[in-house]
């Protein structure tokens, strides 16, 4: 995919620290990366490398001040959100940027059912009748393949299952139809086979235009992923006090990468990868 147009997100020389009694002083130093209009992004990397710390300060969701941006610059349609106030980013979260998280069962209120969590959303962002709200976000729990919205809408989240939680989880983030959606290993929690499901849908949302979602940042462990356009890799190649510090790899489109990866990350992470679809006979041979 060719990178038209100005960029849409630009991280430039982000650095986050951690607080004194952690191993290692930063958790993301001078991460630059940028993500265009009509692009899937990929960020890979092994773990404790930073991918999730660098997706919640995009929305400034970090735990401050213990975990906090020390330095460089996100900027968002040209604004930079570090700078930002709590009210112009209470704004952009959900409205602009949204984000699946990890854990849906975590993540939703336990107390509140599915349709009032997606609505509350909407009532808060948007002037729309309580006729039209309902609408919505019935449609949106189509176009994510849940069965039979109207019961849902009024049901728990203990009484989903985790793959149906996920897809609330990805109806409640594209209600406001956001311009970017972060998905941070949105499929950890789920067995394999919602996981590819999971990820089946994403894709679909993005190229099929389902829900007018058309630009995603997608967190992952391994690089043979499902989706997405660009890989974007973390490597751990500085020391301090013993440790690994995450430092930023390659960024290159996921056939480049899969073919020729660059880099130890990469053929680990492809090796492992592949270890887990072959039996452990083969797995030791492939050397």
């Amino acid at each position: 995919m060719a990178e038209v147009g100005a960029p849409l997100l630009r991280i430039e020389d982000l650095t986050v620290a951690l607080p004194s009694w952690a191993d290692r002083p930063h958790a993301v130093e001078d991460l630059s990366l940028t993500i265009y209009p009509d692009e899937i992004l990929c960020v890979v990397g092994e773990s404790g490398s930073g991918k999730s710390v660098t997706a919640r300060a995009i929305l400034r969701l970090l735990p401050e001040p213990h975990v906090r941006p020390v330095g460089g610059r996100i900027l968002f349609e040209g604004e930079n959100l570090l700078q930002a106030t709590q009210a112009r980013m209470r704004q952009v979260r959900g409205g602009r940027i949204a984000m699946i998280f990890q854990e849906p069962m975590t993540a939703l209120n336990p107390v509140m059912k599915i349709g009032r969590q997606i609505e509350e959303m909407v009532e808060i962002h948007l002037d729309m009748s309580a006729a039209a709200r309902r609408q919505r976000i019935l449609d949106l729990l189509r176009d994510v393949h849940l069965p039979d919205p109207e019961r849902l809408l009024a049901t728990y989240p203990h009484e989903l299952s985790g793959g149906q939680r996920q897809r609330a989880m990805i109806a409640m983030a594209l209600v406001l139809e956001p311009a970017i959606l972060v998905a941070d290993e949105p499929t950890t929690a789920l067995d394999v086979t919602t996981q590819a499901q999971i990820l089946a849908l994403i894709k679909e949302l993005h190229y099929e235009n389902t829900c007018d979602l058309p630009r995603l940042i997608r967190i992952f462990q391994l690089l043979t992923v499902g989706v997405g356009d660009k890989i974007f890799a973390y490597s751990r190649i500085k020391k301090y006090l013993g440790t690994t510090q995450p430092r930023v790899g390659e960024r290159r489109y996921k056939c480049q990468v899969l073919e020729s990866p660059q880099g130890s990350l990469n053929n680990r992470s492809i090796w492992a990868d592949l270890s887990n679809r072959l039996s452990p006979m083969h797995a030791n041979q492939r050397a």
